[in-house]
């Protein structure tokens, strides 16, 4: 490949950048494990976290000889993360996986600590206790009755950080943060071993992707394991090609916060350590110091994922139950179409309208050239991809799209794309100088075509959903509608209220300053619910369901106001087709229980 060596000095500089950006997850985790999730210490931390970049950038003189080329890369995906972030509606309807990560970290900056309970909370589980708190999605009772989130807390904790200082808007900032920095990353980490141009096509095609696009409007683990991974790449490429003491310090520091990100951070984090063995810098830092730069390094992780591991442990338990029902179905006799995942069976034709195809197919030839290739590090990102690749045999989520991409878009699809860059970028080199005279192999022209290709396949896509923005207008809607109730009131809300079982009411009303409102779907908790604590309870429930409930019951149910409620979403596909935009009115109904 004709690899102009880069300025390092842009590394060093992103190096700073990313030093700030690692002391800032571990902070929150840190103040979050403490009980001590406090608004002033995250202004005063961001302000000394600032304070000592600006120095550290001016004492070391980072900002001299930056290119231009380098502030028009950072420019553009400042541009592209502002973007996205300026036209989403902050995802905190609950329901499903994003607005469970959104109330957590509401509840964490609200109540400085991760557990807690409302008159609401403490009412259910007097009914149901200890357990999956069926009425508060995304969360457990602990045995004392206090909340506690079913996620990990890595993703958690830094979306929280950003509400606790600037609101909710914070939540779409904080994924700006995170897709900026990916972007950013992507086109140094093709930088490393690719000419500017294969770099910007990089950039632009990552940019482009209606995966990155799409998940990067909701509030989902996958942005901020996006942003681990690539980052993780590029310093331990860093760490092998500058046998640098920093970049193996923060590798293993981004491995590290990867375990309490994604349950697939426990690979990352020993795939992590078993390259770094082979790091004859590595190797004499452990020797030379053991107990500084090993012993004590695990003895405080090890402290702060035991005290995770208790404050998470509904997460745990869920995973070791997912990973139990997948073991004995492993070794579970099947035959014919019955040893076959029917996911894995739609996942091709799922691939195919998100124009992802390509990618998989181009990355996938040239992971071989790149392994006959001598620059052995352009496969880390492969190498440490390498055990996700198990989703492409088994989704384990469901199927309906383009929900079913997460499962790609964090470290399968940076790796591909990174590999068919490289790949293109090889064979331009190997055709060039083998075929110097003709005139297509000359210059760009070959790669450009598959580049082309690439952008071209998936861009209609993105283009098509870059805009939408889920329920921008519910959350103005639910405002007004939550002004109507107080905060000793006792708000009961179906799961369709607003037309869509994603989009409950619930948390957004927590947040208008409703703190005693609970999904309900069990008329029969009526006669089991103990409400003599509550000013007044209601009922939310579409009018087409209004009979479920009343008749079911003995209690006085009164009509006292209806409220429409307008909300635009994409109805997901199981099949090989795009999921469609709809926009739909539901009118619901307010009952008052007596």
């Amino acid at each position: 490949m004709n690899t102009p060596a880069p300025s390092m000095q842009e590394y060093r500089f992103f190096t700073a950048i990313t030093l700030g950006f690692v002391f800032w997850l571990f902070l929150g985790l840190i103040l979050a494990l403490s009980h001590a999730f406090f608004t002033p210490l995250l202004w005063i931390s961001l302000a000394a976290t600032l304070g000592l970049g600006a120095y550290i950038v001016h004492i070391k003189k980072l900002c001299r000889d930056i290119s231009k080329e380098f502030l028009i890369v950072t420019g553009i995906a400042i541009a592209i993360a502002a973007s996205i972030a300026f036209i989403t509606a902050p995802t905190i309807f609950s329901g499903r996986d994003q607005g469970s990560y959104s109330a957590a970290a509401i509840h964490l900056a609200q109540n400085h600590q991760l557990a807690f309970s409302t008159p609401a909370s403490s009412a259910f589980f007097d009914v149901y206790g200890p357990g999956k708190a069926l009425n508060f999605p995304g969360f457990d009772y602990t045995k004392d009755g206090f909340l506690t989130t079913q996620f990990p807390l890595g993703y958690i904790v830094w979306l929280a950080s950003f509400f606790a200082l600037f609101g909710l808007a914070g939540l779409g900032i904080a994924n700006a943060v995170t897709l900026a920095l990916f972007l950013i990353a992507f086109y140094l980490l093709i930088r490393l071993f690719a000419s500017r141009f294969y770099a910007i096509w990089g950039l632009v095609i990552a940019a482009t992707s209606l995966p990155v696009v799409w998940f990067s409007k909701s509030t989902l683990s996958e942005n901020l394991a996006l942003t681990l991974f690539v980052l993780l790449a590029l310093n331990l490429i860093l760490a092998f090609k500058e046998r640098s003491t920093l970049h193996t310090a923060l590798s293993l520091a981004l491995a590290s916060f990867f375990i309490f990100t994604r349950i697939e951070g426990f690979t990352f984090f020993a795939i992590t350590l078993i390259l770094l063995s082979f790091s004859a810098k590595a190797r004499a830092l452990w020797k030379s110091r053991p107990f500084a730069h090993a012993i004590f390094p695990a003895i405080i992780l090890s402290i702060l994922f035991i005290r995770n591991f208790f404050a998470d442990l509904p997460f745990y338990k869920a995973i070791g139950k997912a990973g139990q029902s997948k073991w004995h179905s492993f070794f579970k006799p099947c035959i014919a179409a019955d040893c076959i995942d029917d996911k894995t069976l739609s996942l091709w034709s799922i691939f195919w309208p998100y124009g992802l195809i390509p990618v998989f197919i181009i990355g996938t030839v040239s992971l071989i050239i790149l392994a006959k290739s001598r620059n052995k590090l352009a496969l880390i990102p492969l190498i440490l991809a390498l055990p996700t690749f198990f989703y492409v045999f088994s989704p384990s989520i469901s199927i309906d799209h383009p929900w079913m991409l997460r499962r790609f878009i964090f470290s399968i699809y940076p790796s591909l794309l990174f590999s068919a860059i490289l790949g293109i970028a090889t064979i331009q080199a190997f055709l060039t100088k083998r075929y110097a005279n003709h005139f297509l192999f000359k210059r760009h022209y070959y790669s450009l075509l598959l580049l082309a290709a690439l952008l071209i396949s998936q861009l209609p896509f993105a283009l098509k959903y870059a805009t939408f923005s889920e329920n921008k207008n519910l959350l103005i809607q639910t405002q007004e509608f939550a002004s109507h109730f107080s905060g000793g009131d006792l708000v009961l809300a179906d799961r369709l209220a607003t037309g869509d079982a994603w989009s409950m009411l619930p948390e957004p009303m927590h947040y208008f300053g409703i703190r005693n409102a609970a999904y309900f779907f069990n008329p029969e908790d009526f006669a089991r619910l103990d409400t003599s604590g509550f000013k007044h309870v209601y009922l939310i429930v579409p009018e087409a369901e209004a009979a479920r409930y009343t008749q079911a019951s003995s209690k006085q149910f009164t009509p006292i106001a209806t409220f429409d409620f307008d909300s635009e979403r994409l109805i997901p596909s199981t099949k090989s087709m795009l999921p469609q935009k709809i926009s739909e009115t539901t009118t619901a109904l307010v009952l008052k229980v007596e």
